[in-house]
């Protein structure tokens, strides 16, 4: 029985403008892979290891018709990849394992059983599973039961439960061995027909003359106004956007032992809100006069059950209305340096108490 929880260091969490997926490493290749879906429309993602590390990643290859694609790291994430081989397979009813970051949570472990080995959509076959695989699990490994890699969970049946589908994994290495033949291009697209490389759109594939969608294939999704302004405040606090983002107008910003949270709240006001300390046990009163005495628009001290929490909070008009956003990126960057300054004033002068980690700040 393979030791599974060792391998959720090769399985990273997938964050876009749009939504989370799951992506994983081989043993042996420096390429993740995930699915096209999951990466569809962008040239850059970020990754994030099950320990909280985010790096960006490039996509090099997308391939629609399987829904594969493969991600180049800016830097590793992991010294370590799970064992596959092209000839990895399973049978009806083996027992298999999915891995994956469900609904943008924490990374999780699925055990089931494979329903159909050769479930036929469309043209491609399918391992067909009753292994939970929910929005997020998208571009996870599947494991069998000697730990190795044999598919690529893909879809689920949204009416039904528990009938989850992954793309077996010898079609990932049929794409990794193509990328080693294609000429050098920053982004290529297998064509739906003849799966040759095409690094621009066109209305047919050069190689089988087979009319291809390509412009969508090629294009790259545009985010809305807000999320644009919102990732210009971050790009002036002096962080990259494009590793922060984690889901749909939702951005995570850690700042060495500091997190702070940034969203619309009914799309009438941009938050970002971070954990600083917690409560101390005794002289309450006294915590709750500074609290009081700091809050001054737009910066905000206040209490969550036991935890005190520093926000800052505009309405959305002030992002788009001229003459206010220079204003606002400042602010912003203003209240991103204080909190380690209130973290230690509220720890030394009114004895609050630490978080003991950034995963406890994170996880508040």
């Amino acid at each position: 029985m393979a030791n599974f929880e060792s391998f959720k260091k090769s399985v990273f969490k997938v964050l876009t403008p749009e939504s989370t997926g799951s992506g994983f490493l081989l043993d042996g290749i420096d390429l993740v892979i995930t699915n096209y879906h999951v990466i569809e429309g962008l040239r850059d993602v970020a990754l994030e290891s099950f320990d909280n590390r985010r790096v960006r990643a490039k996509v090099l290859l997308a391939n629609p018709k399987k829904d594969i694609a493969l991600l180049k790291l800016e830097k590793p994430l992991s010294d370590v990849g799970l064992a596959s081989d092209p000839s990895a397979h399973v049978l009806d009813r083996d027992s298999v394992v999915a891995i994956g970051y469900p609904l943008g949570m924490s990374c999780t472990f699925t055990q089931g059983i494979v329903s159909n080995a050769q479930h036929r959509i469309q043209d491609l076959a399918y391992i067909q599973v009753d292994a939970a695989i929910n929005p997020g699990n998208s571009g996870g490994p599947l494991l069998n039961q000697n730990g190795q890699v044999v598919g690529i969970n893909s879809r689920k049946i949204q009416e039904a439960e528990n009938i989850g589908f992954s793309i077996p994994i010898k079609f990932a290495f049929e794409d990794l061995e193509k990328l080693k033949s294609f000429k050098d291009s920053e982004y290529s697209v297998l064509c739906t027909s003849c799966e040759s490389q095409l690094t621009t759109p066109s209305e047919h594939c050069p190689h089988c003359g087979f009319q291809v969608d390509s412009e969508k294939y090629f294009r790259t999704l545009e985010i809305d106004k807000m999320a644009s302004q919102v990732e210009s405040m971050i790009t002036h606090s002096g962080f990259d956007p494009i590793t922060l983002r984690s889901g749909k107008s939702y951005w995570e910003l850690v700042n060495g032992n500091d997190v702070v949270r940034l969203f619309f709240y009914s799309q009438d006001y941009f938050y970002a809100a971070s954990p600083v300390v917690q409560l101390p046990k005794q002289n309450i009163e006294r915590v709750m006069k500074f609290l009081n005495s700091e809050n001054q628009f737009p910066f905000y001290l206040g209490i969550d059950k036991t935890k005190i929490f520093y926000s800052f909070r505009k309405h959305s008009s002030d992002l788009v209305l001229d003459g206010h956003f220079e204003l606002v990126k400042a602010q912003f960057k203003r209240y991103i340096e204080e909190i380690k300054m209130l973290e230690a004033v509220l720890i030394r002068d009114y004895e609050c108490i630490p978080f003991e980690n950034l995963q406890a700040k994170i996880s508040s």
